[in-house]
């Protein structure tokens, strides 16, 4: 419960911006959605221990439940490192412009 609070004040802006874009997930590539909220990310970062990319905040309240083990393939993880993904944030970047570029176009 408190967990799932943190992210819907975390991901609250985003999940706006994506309401307004008309933006639904099977639009996009599964790349792009985080394999633990299924949404399009806002911060993506790739788990060192597991080498997938997630939302920030969702990995980080998984391992803030004691979790030490990978959610998407559940062996356990040498390592909870995480570093941001560059490449999917401006894959996303991208998307989001071209959408909001659309919008303007036909509203």
């Amino acid at each position: 419960e408190r967990h799932q609070k943190v992210l819907e004040v975390e991901l609250a802006d985003h999940r706006a911006t994506i309401e307004r874009l008309r933006i639904s997930r099977s639009e996009l590539p599964d790349d792009l959605l985080c394999p633990l909220t299924l949404e399009l990310m806002k911060d993506p970062v790739i788990c060192i221990g597991d080498t997938y990319t997630y939302e920030r905040c969702a990995i980080e309240q998984w391992f803030a439940t004691g979790a030490r083990t990978s959610p998407t393939t559940n062996e356990p993880l040498p390592t909870m490192s995480l570093v941001p993904n560059r490449t999917v944030k401006n894959l996303i970047s991208a998307e989001l412009e071209k959408r909001e570029r659309l919008l303007r176009e036909y509203p």
